[in-house]
């Protein structure tokens, strides 16, 4: 049904891990109904049906001055990841961006739990916002003549973050009404298959300890463990943080995956669109054998899931019609997703027309030379501490999607 996701399933092997989740079957004619109004007239909840597999909330907040033309900025919540989440945005903040953006802001509940584990928020995050396209898009203002469709951002942070790239990523067709023309995420969990462990003598054997000479060797070692200091990863140095701990993490990921192949679908970890996994799959005795206190295996290195390079994968395809949205990546310098964040935003950045065309030697005629120039618009933003998003950063972000498909041209 997705033509992002069916290129993938047919792409080589040698380019692409087969995705787990299969392809997403949602019906051809969405059912929804509209349920009581809540607080004000500007404000209304509409049920959208996934299939068989029960339904979604839809909270949809009508600005001032309506008009169908209106662009539509989709809000997707952090999921449950914090055992007390500082500051969540509310209700106020989302009737806010309607004031800042003169947006219909659309909040997705999507569903995740124990019980409606991965892919569940994929499919219902897809099938909102086909019922987007549906009813708003290609509602009134596109029966005039010409026809107007609204610009359609989408924001969210942590799981939602994750689900707002992986939408923003493969809904971008560059002629398609409704496409995803504007992308905000905070702290994303850009690959839930987290950084490998390494063997604690990976140091050590990277140098010949036969030498007798320890002059000469402790020198190097001491040079190593300075450089490793220097370039300590955001997931080990924040590991232990109160508002998001490793710890957490790891504890959410045994929850919304029934098994650790899940972990390595593009659709789960967008980061995946761009790069090969750095793990292999774990094997049974792999899967966390450190929380087994009867087992001695964490000590033993062939029991740790072997660390592979990263190896670059060219996304959006070559002749594909993908033209990734302008897109902006907000990460907390102390947070342990800040590497994830920064990578995500880097690799965006790399998937120019240019220069993919440029890597891939292409030198056929007919490229405009407006796409030979056009590079992705992406931000980068740091925020102190965590970096999470209150009410105060959600309006900010409202206000960044708000300039950001103003100057959208298509």
């Amino acid at each position: 049904m997705r033509r992002a996701y069916n290129a993938i399933l047919n792409a080589p092997s040698t380019l692409w891990a087969t995705p787990t989740f299969g392809t997403p079957r949602l019906p051809r004619s969405l059912p929804c109904r509209h349920l009581s109004i809540v607080d004000s007239p500007k404000l209304h909840q509409v049920e959208v049906g996934v299939g068989s597999s029960g339904h979604v909330i839809l909270d949809i907040h009508n600005p001032a001055n309506a008009d169908a033309a209106n662009p539509i900025i989709l809000y997707l919540p952090r999921g449950p990841c914090l055992a007390e989440p500082p500051h969540p945005p509310t209700t106020s903040a989302l009737s806010a961006l309607n004031h800042i953006t003169d947006a219909t802001t659309i909040q997705i509940n999507y569903r995740i739990s124990s019980t409606l584990p991965f892919p569940t928020p994929v499919h219902d995050v897809l099938a909102c916002y086909d019922w987007v396209l549906k009813t708003l898009v290609h509602g009134p203002a596109s029966w005039q003549n010409p026809p107007r469709f609204p610009r359609v951002g989408i924001c969210g942070e942590l799981v939602g973050g994750s689900l707002a790239a992986m939408l923003a990523l493969t809904e971008c067709h560059s002629q398609k009404p409704g496409r995803i023309s504007a992308a905000a995420l905070g702290n994303p969990i850009a690959d839930w298959t987290f950084p490998a462990a390494e063997s604690p003598h990976e140091e050590m054997d990277a140098i010949d300890l036969s030498d007798s000479r320890s002059e000469a060797v402790e020198p190097l070692l001491r040079k190593r463990t300075q450089a490793k200091q220097r370039t300590i990863d955001s997931w080990t140095a924040f590991a232990n943080s109160h508002s998001l701990s490793a710890q957490a993490l790891l504890s959410v990921r045994d929850t919304f995956f029934t098994k650790p192949e899940k972990w390595f679908d593009p659709f789960a970890s967008p980061l995946l669109f761009f790069r090969t996994a750095t793990t292999e799959i774990p094997t049974l005795e792999q899967r966390d054998p450190a929380t087994d206190p009867a087992t001695d295996s964490a000590t033993d290195p062939a029991s740790v899931p072997v660390k592979k390079r990263k190896a670059r994968r060219p996304y959006p395809p070559l002749y594909s019609d993908l033209r990734l949205p302008i897109m902006r990546v907000d990460v907390g310098e102390e947070s342990l997703l800040r590497d994830q964040g920064v990578e995500l935003a880097e690799r965006v950045k790399r998937s120019s027309p240019s220069y993919m065309k440029q890597a891939a030697g292409w030198e056929g005629e007919g490229l405009a030379t407006e796409q030979m120039r056009e590079d992705v618009d992406v931000e980068l933003v740091k925020r102190g501490g965590v970096g999470l998003w209150g009410e105060d950063e959600l309006v900010e972000v409202g206000r960044w999607l708000g300039e950001a498909l103003c100057r959208h041209k298509g």
